[in-house]
């Protein structure tokens, strides 16, 4: 079990220094009065967040968008002590021609609901043999082509321009997790 052990230091580490890197505080939202979250298609305050079981639906706002200034959402799913978080895969792209709209090396978008679709492997929730199954999971979704590294608006010429925003996206979710979840 040292690797749990290793593992869990390690990400905790990373979550304090990545939340000491935000000089601003992400809780801005979509939609919502300030100091307030969308979370499921309501308004809410941090400490009041009304989260259901089964995944939760949250559009954090702000700094935070895709690729092609489309809303960036997360999802969390309320369970145990443990907690993971899930980084999709979402591909990059580096240029005009690589980041056009439509290109097939990344993805762009983030579908409501998306979390959902996500039913087998560590998201089979009713399998006995899932370690995870009982975990708080956090589902951080990629569509900025920037391996959750990027942190500009870019123009790439040829009337390509891009929101690089992945470490936005991913500091809300952090954020969030760190203000309503117990101390896992």
């Amino acid at each position: 079990m040292r690797w749990k052990t290793i593992l869990t230091r390690t990400g905790l580490f990373l979550l304090v220094a990545m939340l000491a890197a935000s000089a601003t505080p992400l809780l801005a939202q979509t939609g919502c009065p300030v100091g307030e979250w969308r979370v499921n298609d309501a308004c809410a305050a941090v400490a009041a967040l009304p989260l259901h079981d089964g995944w939760n639906e949250i559009l954090p706002g702000g700094a935070t968008r895709c690729a092609h200034d489309t809303p960036f959402r997360f999802w969390i799913r309320p369970g145990g002590t443990d907690l993971l978080f899930f980084f999709q895969g979402g591909g990059g792209c580096w240029n005009a021609e690589t980041c056009q709209v439509g290109s097939p090396l990344y993805k762009q978008v983030v579908a409501p609901g998306e979390a959902e679709n996500y039913r087998s492997g560590i998201f089979d929730f009713d399998n006995p043999d899932n370690p995870f199954a009982a975990y708080t999971m956090v589902f951080v979704p990629s569509c900025t082509g920037d391996v959750y590294m990027g942190s500009a608006h870019h123009d790439y010429g040829d009337g390509v321009t891009l929101y690089h925003r992945g470490f936005e996206n991913l500091l809300s979710a952090i954020e969030f997790t760190a203000a309503t979840i117990p101390t896992p």
